[in-house]
């Protein structure tokens, strides 16, 4: 999504919907430009047609834009502030009852995402890469001697990982319920080392 576009999606968030002209007159843009945009963002799904109103003084009626459902999935959120609190809220209860809500959820998204993946072995884990990826984990996956090896470059919640080292029961248990295997986890980003590595 280019700027212009995020700015009119912040603008029609913030008043609900809007003209091309309140468009061009609050961001300070063409109303060529306007439609361009609306026009992409509306081939998108994340722009409709609200209505028509009558305008101010002589002419015809104008159009109204607003927001669709698709567009809630470009608006920022504070999904990492929360998920920080909520751990730490975590780090006050007993250990094992942390370790096993962190891995439910685990299991919960690599259920959500189809569990053991379908398909021969290198399709799957092309398919566990990609996951991997989406998620921020920079993920690779190698088999070797019937052995796969899981490498996360990135840690997408390192902060909050260093805080609460038992976070990792998380990943654990999504990599598992992802690649249908018992995994290991040999080395961590948290201590130290250049990337997480798990194996099974």
């Amino acid at each position: 999504m280019s700027r212009t576009q995020a700015r009119i999606l912040e603008h029609l968030k913030r008043r609900n919907e809007a003209s091309v002209a309140e468009l061009s007159r609050n961001l300070g843009l063409t109303s060529v430009t306007i439609r361009h945009h609306l026009a992409a963002m509306m081939a998108q799904g994340l722009v409709l047609v609200t209505g028509r109103r009558k305008k101010p003084g002589p002419g015809r009626p104008e159009t109204c834009y607003g927001l669709t459902r698709l567009a809630d999935a470009r608006l920022p959120r504070n999904y990492a502030e929360m998920c920080e609190h909520l751990v730490l809220a975590m780090g006050m209860q007993k250990q094992i009852e942390k370790a096993c809500l962190l891995e439910e959820a685990g299991r919960g998204l690599g259920g959500r995402l189809g569990g053991g993946l379908p398909g021969p072995p290198q399709a799957r884990w092309s398919a566990l890469e990609d996951a991997l990826g989406e998620r921020g984990y920079m993920g690779s996956c190698v088999v070797s001697n019937g052995e796969l090896a899981i490498t996360l470059a990135n840690c997408p919640y390192l902060e909050i990982a260093r805080s609460d080292r038992s976070l990792c029961q998380f990943d654990l248990a999504f990599l598992q319920m992802l690649s249908g295997k018992a995994l290991l986890l040999q080395q961590r980003i948290i201590d130290g080392a250049p990337a997480c590595v798990l194996r099974g």
